[in-house]
Protein backbone atom coordinates (compact mmCIF):
# COMPACT_ATOMS: atom_id res chain seq x y z
CA UNK A 1 0.00 0.00 0.00
CA UNK A 2 1.30 3.48 -0.85
CA UNK A 3 2.08 5.83 2.02
CA UNK A 4 -0.63 8.25 3.14
CA UNK A 5 -0.23 11.53 1.27
CA UNK A 6 0.31 14.36 3.73
CA UNK A 7 1.24 18.00 3.79
CA UNK A 8 2.16 20.57 6.45
CA UNK A 9 0.44 23.93 6.28
CA UNK A 10 1.35 27.34 7.69
CA UNK A 11 4.57 28.59 9.21
CA UNK A 12 5.48 25.20 10.69
CA UNK A 13 6.63 24.31 7.17
CA UNK A 14 9.44 26.84 7.70
CA UNK A 15 10.92 24.91 10.63
CA UNK A 16 14.26 23.25 9.83
CA UNK A 17 13.69 20.72 12.63
CA UNK A 18 10.41 19.67 10.97
CA UNK A 19 12.35 19.15 7.74
CA UNK A 20 15.21 17.21 9.36
CA UNK A 21 12.92 14.80 11.23
CA UNK A 22 10.80 14.24 8.11
CA UNK A 23 7.57 16.00 9.12
CA UNK A 24 7.90 18.25 6.08
CA UNK A 25 9.54 17.48 2.75
CA UNK A 26 10.39 21.01 1.61
CA UNK A 27 13.80 22.44 2.50
CA UNK A 28 12.90 25.78 4.15
CA UNK A 29 16.38 27.27 3.66
CA UNK A 30 16.41 26.53 -0.08
CA UNK A 31 13.04 28.28 -0.47
CA UNK A 32 13.58 31.06 2.07
CA UNK A 33 10.57 30.06 4.20
CA UNK A 34 10.31 32.04 7.45
CA UNK A 35 9.53 30.15 10.65
CA UNK A 36 7.26 32.44 12.66
CA UNK A 37 6.32 30.08 15.47
CA UNK A 38 9.06 30.48 18.07
CA UNK A 39 7.82 30.83 21.64
CA UNK A 40 7.85 34.50 22.56
CA UNK A 41 6.14 36.73 25.15
CA UNK A 42 3.50 37.83 22.61
CA UNK A 43 2.66 34.27 21.62
CA UNK A 44 3.27 31.95 24.58
CA UNK A 45 1.15 29.06 23.28
CA UNK A 46 3.03 25.92 22.24
CA UNK A 47 3.77 25.78 18.49
CA UNK A 48 1.36 23.43 16.80
CA UNK A 49 1.76 21.78 13.42
CA UNK A 50 -1.37 21.58 11.29
CA UNK A 51 -1.17 18.62 8.96
CA UNK A 52 -3.33 17.67 6.00
CA UNK A 53 -3.85 14.01 5.14
CA UNK A 54 -5.62 12.28 2.25
CA UNK A 55 -9.22 12.37 3.46
CA UNK A 56 -9.97 8.76 2.47
CA UNK A 57 -7.18 7.52 4.79
CA UNK A 58 -7.55 9.82 7.79
CA UNK A 59 -9.23 7.02 9.77
CA UNK A 60 -6.13 4.83 9.27
CA UNK A 61 -4.03 7.58 10.80
CA UNK A 62 -6.33 7.88 13.82
CA UNK A 63 -6.19 4.09 14.26
CA UNK A 64 -2.38 4.28 14.18
CA UNK A 65 -2.32 7.00 16.86
CA UNK A 66 -4.68 4.97 19.10
CA UNK A 67 -2.47 1.92 18.69
CA UNK A 68 0.73 3.86 19.38
CA UNK A 69 -0.39 5.84 22.44
CA UNK A 70 -3.22 3.66 23.77
CA UNK A 71 -6.93 3.80 22.96
CA UNK A 72 -7.73 5.45 26.30
CA UNK A 73 -5.09 8.17 25.76
CA UNK A 74 -6.50 9.42 22.44
CA UNK A 75 -9.84 11.06 21.67
CA UNK A 76 -11.40 13.20 18.99
CA UNK A 77 -12.66 16.53 20.25
CA UNK A 78 -16.38 17.02 20.84
CA UNK A 79 -18.26 20.05 19.51
CA UNK A 80 -21.60 21.31 20.74
CA UNK A 81 -24.28 22.14 18.22
CA UNK A 82 -26.35 25.03 19.57
CA UNK A 83 -29.96 26.05 19.04
CA UNK A 84 -29.95 28.59 16.23
CA UNK A 85 -32.91 30.86 15.50
CA UNK A 86 -34.70 28.67 12.94
CA UNK A 87 -34.01 25.41 14.78
CA UNK A 88 -35.23 26.90 18.07
CA UNK A 89 -38.55 27.79 16.45
CA UNK A 90 -39.00 24.30 15.03
CA UNK A 91 -37.97 22.55 18.28
CA UNK A 92 -40.16 24.78 20.46
CA UNK A 93 -43.21 24.35 18.19
CA UNK A 94 -42.78 20.57 18.06
CA UNK A 95 -42.39 20.26 21.85
CA UNK A 96 -45.46 22.45 22.42
CA UNK A 97 -47.56 20.28 20.11
CA UNK A 98 -48.12 22.79 17.28
CA UNK A 99 -48.52 21.77 13.64
CA UNK A 100 -45.24 21.55 11.71
CA UNK A 101 -46.69 23.87 9.03
CA UNK A 102 -46.91 26.82 11.43
CA UNK A 103 -43.28 26.27 12.54
CA UNK A 104 -42.18 26.19 8.89
CA UNK A 105 -44.07 29.39 8.14
CA UNK A 106 -42.31 31.22 10.99
CA UNK A 107 -38.86 29.69 10.32
CA UNK A 108 -38.94 30.64 6.63
CA UNK A 109 -39.37 34.31 7.58
CA UNK A 110 -36.15 34.27 9.64
CA UNK A 111 -33.23 35.32 7.38
CA UNK A 112 -29.97 33.36 7.27
CA UNK A 113 -27.15 34.95 9.29
CA UNK A 114 -23.81 35.99 7.84
CA UNK A 115 -20.55 34.30 8.81
CA UNK A 116 -19.51 35.56 12.23
CA UNK A 117 -22.89 37.26 12.67
CA UNK A 118 -25.46 34.59 13.52
CA UNK A 119 -29.10 35.50 13.11
CA UNK A 120 -31.17 35.74 16.30
CA UNK A 121 -34.93 35.79 16.74
CA UNK A 122 -34.69 39.28 18.24
CA UNK A 123 -32.73 40.52 15.21
CA UNK A 124 -35.21 38.85 12.84
CA UNK A 125 -38.16 40.58 14.57
CA UNK A 126 -36.39 43.93 14.04
CA UNK A 127 -35.47 43.23 10.41
CA UNK A 128 -38.60 41.48 9.05
CA UNK A 129 -41.82 43.51 9.38
CA UNK A 130 -43.98 40.53 8.31
CA UNK A 131 -42.57 38.40 11.15
CA UNK A 132 -43.12 41.18 13.71
CA UNK A 133 -46.70 41.60 12.53
CA UNK A 134 -47.36 37.83 12.86
CA UNK A 135 -45.77 37.87 16.32
CA UNK A 136 -48.06 40.66 17.50
CA UNK A 137 -51.29 39.54 15.82
CA UNK A 138 -51.19 35.72 16.00
CA UNK A 139 -51.29 34.29 19.53
CA UNK A 140 -49.79 30.91 18.54
CA UNK A 141 -46.89 32.59 16.74
CA UNK A 142 -46.30 34.76 19.82
CA UNK A 143 -46.20 31.71 22.11
CA UNK A 144 -43.78 29.83 19.82
CA UNK A 145 -41.40 32.78 19.40
CA UNK A 146 -41.39 33.58 23.12
CA UNK A 147 -40.52 29.96 23.99
CA UNK A 148 -37.97 29.71 21.13
CA UNK A 149 -36.11 32.76 22.48
CA UNK A 150 -35.74 31.03 25.87
CA UNK A 151 -33.96 28.01 24.36
CA UNK A 152 -32.06 29.87 21.63
CA UNK A 153 -28.28 29.52 22.04
CA UNK A 154 -28.46 26.47 24.33
CA UNK A 155 -26.42 23.35 23.50
CA UNK A 156 -28.58 20.97 21.49
CA UNK A 157 -26.40 17.98 20.61
CA UNK A 158 -22.78 16.82 20.63
CA UNK A 159 -20.83 16.17 17.46
CA UNK A 160 -17.22 15.48 16.48
CA UNK A 161 -14.77 18.24 15.51
CA UNK A 162 -13.66 17.88 11.89
CA UNK A 163 -9.94 17.80 12.70
CA UNK A 164 -9.17 18.06 16.42
CA UNK A 165 -7.59 15.14 18.29
CA UNK A 166 -6.17 15.14 21.85
CA UNK A 167 -3.43 12.84 23.07
CA UNK A 168 -2.54 12.68 26.77
CA UNK A 169 0.36 11.02 28.59
CA UNK A 170 -2.01 9.24 30.99
CA UNK A 171 -5.59 7.99 30.53
CA UNK A 172 -7.84 10.83 29.35
CA UNK A 173 -10.46 10.15 32.03
CA UNK A 174 -8.03 11.62 34.56
CA UNK A 175 -8.37 15.01 32.85
CA UNK A 176 -11.55 15.25 30.83
CA UNK A 177 -15.00 13.62 30.66
CA UNK A 178 -15.25 11.38 27.59
CA UNK A 179 -18.02 9.50 25.79
CA UNK A 180 -18.37 7.31 22.75
CA UNK A 181 -19.15 8.97 19.43
CA UNK A 182 -22.97 9.11 19.14
CA UNK A 183 -22.67 7.71 15.58
CA UNK A 184 -21.25 4.49 17.03
CA UNK A 185 -17.97 2.95 15.84
CA UNK A 186 -16.68 3.00 19.45
CA UNK A 187 -14.56 6.15 19.00
CA UNK A 188 -13.87 8.21 22.13
CA UNK A 189 -14.76 11.90 22.02
CA UNK A 190 -14.20 14.54 24.68
CA UNK A 191 -17.17 16.16 26.39
CA UNK A 192 -15.28 19.46 26.51
CA UNK A 193 -14.99 21.53 23.35
CA UNK A 194 -11.67 22.50 21.76
CA UNK A 195 -11.22 25.68 23.82
CA UNK A 196 -11.81 23.90 27.15
CA UNK A 197 -9.57 20.98 26.17
CA UNK A 198 -6.58 22.96 24.86
CA UNK A 199 -4.33 25.63 26.31
CA UNK A 200 -7.14 28.03 27.20
CA UNK A 201 -8.64 25.27 29.34
CA UNK A 202 -7.15 22.17 30.92
CA UNK A 203 -3.98 22.25 28.81
CA UNK A 204 -4.08 18.96 26.89
CA UNK A 205 -2.08 18.72 23.68
CA UNK A 206 -4.38 19.24 20.71
CA UNK A 207 -3.53 18.10 17.19
CA UNK A 208 -5.33 18.98 13.98
CA UNK A 209 -5.50 16.08 11.53
CA UNK A 210 -7.21 17.64 8.54
CA UNK A 211 -8.63 15.52 5.72
CA UNK A 212 -7.93 17.02 2.29
CA UNK A 213 -9.59 15.78 -0.89
CA UNK A 214 -6.74 16.98 -3.13
CA UNK A 215 -4.28 14.69 -1.36
CA UNK A 216 -6.65 11.75 -1.97
CA UNK A 217 -6.68 12.65 -5.69
CA UNK A 218 -2.85 12.72 -5.71
CA UNK A 219 -2.68 9.38 -3.87
CA UNK A 220 -5.13 7.76 -6.31
CA UNK A 221 -3.19 9.20 -9.27
CA UNK A 222 0.05 7.62 -8.03
CA UNK A 223 -1.76 4.28 -7.59
CA UNK A 224 -3.15 4.42 -11.15
CA UNK A 225 0.28 5.34 -12.59
CA UNK A 226 1.85 2.39 -10.79
CA UNK A 227 -0.87 0.03 -12.05
CA UNK A 228 -0.84 1.18 -15.69
CA UNK A 229 2.79 2.30 -16.21
CA UNK A 230 4.52 0.30 -13.48
CA UNK A 231 6.19 3.50 -12.22
CA UNK A 232 6.79 4.03 -8.50
CA UNK A 233 6.44 7.80 -8.25
CA UNK A 234 6.85 9.68 -4.98
CA UNK A 235 5.59 13.27 -4.68
CA UNK A 236 8.63 14.13 -2.57
CA UNK A 237 11.15 13.13 -5.24
CA UNK A 238 9.37 14.26 -8.43
CA UNK A 239 11.75 16.80 -10.03
CA UNK A 240 10.76 20.47 -9.82
CA UNK A 241 12.35 21.34 -13.19
CA UNK A 242 10.18 19.26 -15.54
CA UNK A 243 9.84 21.39 -18.70
CA UNK A 244 6.65 19.68 -19.94
CA UNK A 245 4.84 20.56 -16.71
CA UNK A 246 5.65 24.28 -17.04
CA UNK A 247 4.64 24.23 -20.73
CA UNK A 248 1.31 22.65 -19.73
CA UNK A 249 0.68 25.33 -17.09
CA UNK A 250 1.66 28.10 -19.54
CA UNK A 251 -1.03 26.77 -21.93
CA UNK A 252 -3.55 27.26 -19.13
CA UNK A 253 -4.23 23.54 -18.65
CA UNK A 254 -4.85 23.86 -14.91
CA UNK A 255 -8.22 22.11 -14.37
CA UNK A 256 -8.21 20.31 -10.99
CA UNK A 257 -4.60 21.39 -10.27
CA UNK A 258 -4.53 22.23 -6.57
CA UNK A 259 -4.09 26.00 -5.97
CA UNK A 260 -3.72 26.78 -9.67
CA UNK A 261 -7.21 25.96 -10.95
CA UNK A 262 -8.99 29.29 -10.41
CA UNK A 263 -9.87 31.55 -13.36
CA UNK A 264 -7.49 34.30 -12.21
CA UNK A 265 -4.64 31.85 -11.65
CA UNK A 266 -5.10 30.27 -15.08
CA UNK A 267 -5.15 33.67 -16.80
CA UNK A 268 -1.95 34.85 -15.06
CA UNK A 269 -0.13 31.57 -15.71
CA UNK A 270 -0.78 32.02 -19.44
CA UNK A 271 0.62 35.57 -19.26
CA UNK A 272 3.55 34.72 -16.96
CA UNK A 273 4.59 31.48 -18.71
CA UNK A 274 6.38 30.05 -15.63
CA UNK A 275 9.67 28.22 -16.12
CA UNK A 276 10.51 27.25 -12.52
CA UNK A 277 8.87 26.55 -9.17
CA UNK A 278 9.73 30.03 -7.80
CA UNK A 279 7.55 31.61 -10.51
CA UNK A 280 4.63 29.53 -9.26
CA UNK A 281 5.36 30.29 -5.60
CA UNK A 282 5.39 34.01 -6.34
CA UNK A 283 2.03 33.75 -8.09
CA UNK A 284 0.33 31.73 -5.35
Amino acid sequence: ELKIQSNTRGSAAGSYISYLVGITAVDPIAFGLPFERFLNPERPSAPDIDMDFADDRRDELLAYVREKYGANHVAQIGTFGTMLARGSVRDAARAMGFEISIADRIAKLIPMGAQGFPMTIKKALDEVPELKEMYESDEEVGQILDMAQKIEGCARHIGVHAAGVVISPDPLIEHVPVQYDPKGEGKLITQYDMHAVGEDGIGLLKFDFLGLKNLTIIGNTLRIIKKIRGLDLDTETIPLDDTKTYEMLARGETAATFQLNGQGMTRFLKELKPTNINDINAMV
